[in-house]
């Protein structure tokens, strides 16, 4: 009987793990990865652009990110060769809102973020392409 227990209790696992993760947020390597629409990333963006504890990182090419970015956004190219350790020298402990061009990118970034041990990544679904569309702040 307690085998049965164990098993049944060993196959819920996992099912109650991912839905109560739902598709907002998934537990990467050490930190929470949120994925957020676009707008949910435009007001996260409004309510922190002040504070010193939020960080933006743009993880498109140089010349992707020259051609317009979200304001005061830190271009980090994912396809950097030293892009990881980039990554590594930042605080883990701030808030990070990640974005691309259109959220591939960022989700790979968010990854490796997580991997590193950051604590708090937001990754903005539908990235720049989405954002600059709704007609958000960007910049050049």
């Amino acid at each position: 009987m307690r085998s049965k227990v164990i098993i049944y209790i060993s196959l819920l696992l996992p099912f109650l793990i991912f839905s109560a993760c739902g598709q907002k947020g998934l537990i990467g390597g050490a930190g929470l990865i949120i994925n957020l629409p676009t707008a949910d990333a435009y007001k996260l963006y409004m309510e922190n652009r002040t504070n010193s504890q939020f960080f933006v990182i743009d993880v498109r090419k140089p010349d992707e990110y020259i051609a317009g970015h979200i304001p005061g956004a830190a271009n980090i190219n994912l396809y950097d060769p030293d892009f990881r350790e980039k990554l590594d020298s930042l605080d883990k402990d701030k808030i990070y809102l990640v974005y691309c061009r259109a959220g591939s990118r960022s989700a790979k970034a968010s990854q490796i973020m997580s991997d590193l041990k950051f604590k708090k990544i937001y990754n903005m679904d539908g990235g720049f392409d989405t954002w600059y569309g709704a007609g958000y702040p960007s910049e050049k």
